[in-house]
């Protein structure tokens, strides 16, 4: 079976989510993604890996979850010869992905004008957290300080909030990641047609403040500041989180039309409700979205969150449940469709990952483990840099590589 992205090399100098949760998908169609790293200065997300209450590298729950099916190759970037290797393997690659602070690149001479100099035709994408140039460009960033900067932590709370509460998820990186997918796709696909490489400089804030374009527009056309509303909109009535039988369960009801409102009349058999003229349209049920949110909290409040679910489905209402880690692992639909996968890992042991959500009718995602640190070091030196194994023992001997 031949995949979307076979014969496609990618030089995978990135660490955290971004680039490694981009190249995954790439390496889960099909190209060669290959990850520099060291294990004196290793991705961060490894350092979170325990075992025996121990440190270990190749442990790291987020860490072999955003680097499944990539090879990893251990190189001292602080040694000439170790630079050069890996100089050489970005010559025969296709691709080059980081999201290291600007001056990173640089000072390997792996920096985009450095690396077109001797592959002129390298898609090079290099996402930082505030994107190249600017007084941010060289600003260190995380996604806990690019979620505040984009605005997001400020819109997601209630009114009613002593401060803004924002998501323990980094928001700007998960975004980031799979807009530079289509990005690095874009740009193969151009330079297929025109035989031209390209620098793309991807800003992990911008691409996360691109999904916030409803709230911009609300300030720029309309001139209203948009402030944090928690669970209610302008579009929908009643729309919200309501609490259900049990410890912290909820269950969430999103009323988007006219008939939406009629279903659910009757699936909570509210006759009287359905024969009130003022709740007929959307704006008497804006004005009286409190009165309908404690009525339908009196409903809900004694049902399992998956009862209201499957009763308010049943009468096509938009509608689900909150669920927590053991209920999504548990879901029969996610079960069905394969939403989750196991692979077995040496240090890990055998464990359940998110499988890939792209499904192609004539191929299909391959979903291998992330790799041991410096796993496929010595493949790649003879594979694809052609290395001899005296010279890869000596360089070895040397901690160019390896290490």
């Amino acid at each position: 079976m031949s995949l979307p992205l076979e014969g496609i090399r990618v030089a995978h100098l990135g660490q955290g989510a971004v680039i490694p949760e981009l190249c995954r998908v790439m390496a889960e169609f099909g190209a060669d993604v290959i990850k520099i790293e060291s294990q004196v200065y290793p991705d961060f997300m490894r350092r979170p890996g325990r075992l025996d209450g121990e440190l270990n590298l190749n442990n790291s729950p987020g860490y072999n979850e955003a680097n499944r099916n990539v090879r990893s190759f251990a190189a001292n970037l602080r040694s000439e010869e170790g630079l050069s290797i890996v100089r050489d393997l970005v010559k025969v690659s296709d691709v080059v992905a980081e999201n290291n602070r600007a001056y990173v690149t640089r000072s390997w001479g792996l920096d985009y004008d450095s690396v077109k100099e001797f592959n002129s035709k390298i898609v090079y994408i290099s996402s930082n957290g505030f994107g190249h140039g600017g007084p941010a460009g060289e600003f260190a960033a995380f996604g806990p300080n690019l979620a505040p900067y984009l605005g997001l932590v400020y819109l997601w709370g209630h009114p009613n909030d002593e401060y803004p509460m924002g998501a323990t998820i980094n928001h700007p990186d998960h975004i980031a990641g799979k807009v530079g997918v289509m990005a690095v796709l874009a740009a193969l696909d151009h330079r297929n047609r025109t035989g031209e490489g390209q620098f793309i400089d991807m800003s992990q804030a911008e691409a996360g403040a691109s999904m916030l374009g409803e709230r911009f527009l609300e300030y720029t056309i309309n001139g209203n500041d948009p402030k944090p509303r928690g669970n209610e909109v302008d579009y929908a009535a009643p729309h919200g989180v309501y609490p259900c039988k049990g410890d912290d369960r909820w269950c969430v009801i999103s009323i988007m039309t006219d008939q939406h409102w009629v279903s659910l009349c009757e699936a909570m058999s509210r006759e009287d409700w359905k024969k009130d003229v003022e709740l007929i349209n959307l704006n008497g049920r804006l004005n009286r979205r409190d009165e309908l949110n404690q009525e339908i909290t009196k409903w809900t409040i004694d049902l399992e969150p998956e009862q209201v679910m499957e009763i308010l489905q049943s009468y096509r209402v938009p509608s689900g449940y909150v669920q927590n880690s053991q209920d999504h692992i548990a879901d029969v639909h996610l079960k069905s469709r394969g939403g989750y996968v196991e692979l077995d890992h040496p240090v890990a042991g055998l464990k359940l990952y998110p499988g890939n959500p792209i499904r192609f009718s004539r191929t299909k995602a391959i979903i291998g483990r992330a790799p041991l640190i410096g796993e496929h070091t010595y493949d790649v030196c003879r594979d694809v840099l052609g290395i001899s194994d005296s010279e890869i023992e000596r360089l070895t001997e040397l901690k160019s590589i390896g290490y």
